[in-house]
């Protein structure tokens, strides 16, 4: 049974409960086989007479009970129902059979759909299967980001490795220049071999 006929029947019941007589109901069987309101007043009577030699007096007996209990159980049948419809919505959602995720323009996006031809779990398979290609994408352009990052910080660290090594080598020079300066002026006392050297520098 669609749900279509499911609905169309429960509302058609429904609406033949607001039309009949309000329940609960009571069959008897006293003088004929009868239906009767909580408080006693007759609904309905099955005729023995009409019916015999067609069915056994305990059938209509039966028919009439069975009338009385389905009118007396038929709101909690169709609530029930209807808590049940409401549950297969909800599980459907939860199973993603009505609807799937589909990356567009490079996002997940919800997509209503009519998955009924699969199960809950494929649905939720397909659904994973399509985040964690998108999650494999990502990763892959952070590892893109991060190589190239660490490339330039690289090139950065080797600039500054040659920078400090060539202060290095200008402190030393500048260490030996002064030592060998020290050194002759002592050889040579009374000369100012810094002011000589300055002067010909000027002269040169």
């Amino acid at each position: 049974m669609t749900d279509t006929t499911t609905d169309a029947l429960v509302e058609r019941l429904r609406d033949l409960l607001c039309k009949a007589t309000p329940g609960p109901w009571q069959a008897t069987y006293e003088e004929g086989t009868k239906l009767r309101d909580e408080h006693g007043d007759l609904i309905g009577w099955l005729s023995h007479t009409h019916l015999r030699g067609r069915r056994p007096s305990n059938e209509v007996n039966a028919n009439a009970a069975l009338i009385a209990e389905l009118r007396n159980a038929a709101p909690a049948l169709l609530d029930t129902i209807a808590a049940l419809k409401a549950e297969n919505e909800r599980l459907k959602e939860r199973l993603e059979i009505n609807h799937a995720y589909q990356v567009v323009d490079g996002k997940m996006q919800r997509v209503e759909a009519d998955m009924s031809d699969y199960d809950g779990i494929y649905c939720r398979d397909e659904t994973i299967r399509l985040q964690k290609r998108e999650l494999d994408a990502q990763a892959a352009r952070i590892a893109a980001l991060e190589r190239s990052a660490a490339f330039h910080r690289d090139a950065a660290d080797q600039q500054d490795i040659a920078l400090a090594a060539k202060q290095e080598r200008i402190v030393a020079l500048e260490g030996a220049r002064t030592t060998a300066i020290k050194m002759l002026e002592d050889d040579l006392p009374g000369l100012a071999l810094q002011e000589l050297l300055d002067a010909g520098g000027t002269n040169g």
